[in-house]
């Protein structure tokens, strides 16, 4: 009887524990992403593959790949976030 009860107590630290760090990592999930915008731009960084995005809709963007927005409205290819690429 004893072993169940410690092994409930178990799951339930676990359960716990899992649940504050999955609600630390939602409250951080914004700055996370301009974190990744910022490296984006900061860093001189080479891809080899190609994502166009049509738009400016940032949300879009994949990692590992070089982003490249079309903006329709003028229909001149930018490369936004990543200038040296």
């Amino acid at each position: 009887m004893f072993a169940y009860l410690k092994m409930e107590i178990n799951m339930i630290l676990i359960l716990t524990v899992i649940t504050f760090i999955l609600i630390k990592e939602h409250k951080n999930h914004i700055y996370i992403f301009n974190s990744f915008l910022l490296e984006r731009y900061l860093k001189h960084l080479r891809f080899k593959k190609v994502n166009i995005i049509n738009g400016e809709n940032i949300k879009k963007m994949k990692k590992y790949l070089k982003n490249i927005f079309i903006n329709k409205i003028t229909s001149i290819y930018t490369f936004i976030l990543s200038p040296f690429t």
